[in-house]
C-alpha cells in the first residue's frame, strides 16, 4: 500500500480492516520519507497492523551523496525506534534513471550502503526499480548484499 503522507486515522482504520480480514497473512506497507511526515506515534500505530514497513528512500531531491546517506540513516533510525517489536524494517532503495526528484549519481545503491550499515535492525531492502538496473547497479547490489 502506498502511504498517506501525513498521519491519517482513515489509513490506520483501513489497515485494521485489512488485518481483521486477512488474519495472519503477511502484510507490508510503504512509508513516506523524509521524516516528520508521520509522527512517531503514527509509525507505531501503523506497525501494529502490519508485518513490515518499507520507507521509500528515494526521490529526495538531495544533491549530495553524503547528505543523502545521512538523511536515509536518520529516517531509518527513527522508523526503527518507533516500530512495534517484530515489525520488519525493509527500506525501498533506488536504482533507476533520473527524474526531477532523483539524481542517480546521488541516490544509488552505493550511497545508501553506509546508511543501511549504520542502522541496526534493518531486515532487508527492496530495490526500486529492479527492472531498470544496469551493470553498475547490479555490481553495487552485489557489494551491498555481500
Amino acid at each position: 500500500l502506498e502511504p498517506f503522507s501525513a498521519d491519517n486515522s482513515n489509513y490506520t482504520g483501513l489497515l485494521a480492516e485489512i488485518r481483521r480480514h486477512l488474519g495472519s497473512t503477511w502484510v507490508g506497507v510503504t512509508a513516506p520519507v523524509p521524516l516528520r511526515r508521520w509522527s512517531p506515534s503514527f509509525m507505531a500505530k501503523v506497525s501494529s497492523y502490519v508485518d513490515a514497513v518499507s520507507p521509500m528512500a528515494y526521490d529526495s531531491g538531495i544533491g549530495d551523496s553524503a547528505v543523502y546517506a545521512n538523511w536515509v540513516a536518520e529516517s531509518l533510525s527513527t522508523y526503527r525506534a518507533n516500530l512495534e517489536p517484530g515489525t520488519q524494517l525493509l527500506p525501498s532503495i533506488p536504482a533507476y534513471g533520473p527524474n526531477r526528484w532523483h539524481d542517480p549519481a546521488v541516490e544509488n545503491l552505493d550511497s545508501v550502503r553506509p546508511a543501511l550499515e549504520s542502522v541496526g535492525g534493518v531486515e532487508g531492502a527492496a530495490v526500486y526499480w529492479w527492472w531498470e538496473m544496469g551493470n553498475a547497479d547490479l555490481e553495487a547490489w552485489g557489494r551491498l548484499i555481500a
